[in-house]
C-alpha cells in the first residue's frame, strides 16, 4: 500500500527566537501569512487527513488548509513541542543567565538533558512515535501533518532512522515542507524544502 505525508512545520510565532515549546502562542502577522501561502502551494496534495498538535501555532497555520481541503483538523497534544519547563518563553540568553549549568549540560547532551522541570528529547521522541502510531493507524492515503520543529524533525529522523544526536542537521524553518512516501510502510523522504 502506498501513503503519502506531507508534514508541514507551523508559520512563524510571535516573539520568535524564545523556547515557546508547550507555551500557547499565536502566529505573528507575518505567520498568518505564510499560513494562507501554504495553503496556496497546497492546492495540488488532495489529503483525506489533517493532523496536528492541539496548539494555537499550528490550529492557525491548518486553519487555511482545513478550509481549502473540507477537512477538520485531528488534535493530539502528544504532537506538541518539546516541553521546556523552567525555560518556556525564555530566550536563550534568559536561560544561561538563569541555569548556567543546566544550560551547559543541555549543550553538551541535550538528548538526556532537558530543562529543568520539562521533557528530554528522548522522552519527547517516545510520546511523538506513540502519537505517530495512531496517525498511521487512521484511514488515509495523503496526510497533512502540522506540527513543531522538535516534533517534525524527531519523525523524520525516526523513518530514516537517523540517531538524535544528527536530528538538527535538518533544517526545519517556518512552513518547511517535508513529503514522505511510504510504500508498504517503508519511508522514503521524496522532497524537503519551503
Amino acid at each position: 500500500m502506498k501513503r503519502r505525508l506531507y508534514l508541514v512545520r507551523h508559520a512563524e510565532v510571535r516573539n520568535k527566537g524564545r523556547f515557546h515549546g508547550s507555551t500557547d502562542v499565536e502566529l505573528s502577522p507575518m505567520g498568518r501569512r505564510q499560513a494562507r501561502r501554504l495553503a496556496e502551494k497546497a492546492r495540488d496534495w488532495d489529503p483525506q487527513r489533517l493532523a496536528g498538535s492541539d496548539l494555537k501555532r499550528v490550529r492557525q497555520t491548518a486553519r487555511p488548509l482545513a478550509r481549502l481541503f473540507g477537512l477538520r483538523l485531528h488534535t493530539d497534544p502528544d504532537l506538541r513541542e518539546c516541553h521546556f519547563g523552567r525555560w518556556e518563553n525564555l530566550s536563550w540568553d534568559q536561560i544561561e543567565q538563569l541555569d548556567p549549568e543546566p544550560a551547559g549540560a543541555f549543550l553538551k547532551d541535550w538528548v538526556r538533558n532537558g530543562a529543568p522541570d520539562g521533557e528530554t528529547m528522548e522522552q519527547m521522541s517516545l510520546r511523538v512515535k506513540a502519537a505517530w502510531q495512531r496517525q498511521w493507524e487512521a484511514s488515509w492515503e495523503r496526510m497533512v501533518l502540522v506540527g513543531h520543529a522538535g516534533t517534525n524533525l524527531l519523525l523524520l529522523a525516526h523513518f530514516l532512522e537517523m540517531p538524535l544526536p544528527n536530528l538538527f542537521r535538518i533544517r526545519c524553518d517556518y512552513t518547511t515542507i517535508a513529503v514522505v512516501d511510504f510504500d508498504d510502510g517503508v519511508p522514503r523522504l521524496s522532497a524537503l524544502g519551503i
